[in-house]
């Protein structure tokens, strides 16, 4: 089982465009999925698990749910701190978990993203004992995005 005390997180910055805002200079919602598939794709590439890799064995790692909440508003050029980590993993599937975290530490949105492993056919495929390896010890505590939030079901780890 993994140590809840250590686990891997990516962290990211990015300053807010203005082609990511609406004419309120608020942040539109559609750019948060691409900033957390940014956080995803770091934590994996910092952990040794480049995602190219993944997909030049003929994988893909689809989203099969992805869940979020906003708690207040990103806005235009503020420097924002996205944190990834590893939530659960079973034989199939793979948990993300992500904050994003604004200026003066304020939560603006907390998600996560389930990804099923599959092959060029689409059909599902068990995670191999090397991506194990990585993700396995890695996972963060189950209430690292706070106790009333977060995915409920299935087993934390292989």
């Amino acid at each position: 089982m993994p140590d809840p005390a250590r686990f891997a997180r990516a962290v990211l910055e990015l300053r807010v465009r203005y082609a990511e805002t609406d004419k309120f200079g608020i942040v539109h919602h559609s750019c948060y999925v691409p900033w957390f598939e940014s956080g995803r794709i770091e934590l994996l590439r910092q952990l040794g698990a480049d995602y190219k890799d993944v997909e030049a064995k003929g994988l893909a790692f689809p989203l099969t749910e992805l869940v979020f909440r906003y708690h207040a508003p990103a806005r235009l050029d503020e420097t924002l701190r996205i944190e990834t980590v590893f939530l659960g993993l079973d034989r199939f599937r793979v948990t993300f978990g992500c904050k994003i975290v604004g200026p003066g530490e304020r939560l603006l949105s907390r998600a996560y993203s389930v990804h099923a492993l599959v092959d060029t056919a689409m059909s599902v495929r068990e995670i191999p004992p090397d991506l194990v390896a990585v993700v396995g010890p890695n996972l963060a505590p189950g209430d690292y995005l706070g106790k009333r939030f977060g995915p409920r079901a299935g087993p934390r780890a292989v």
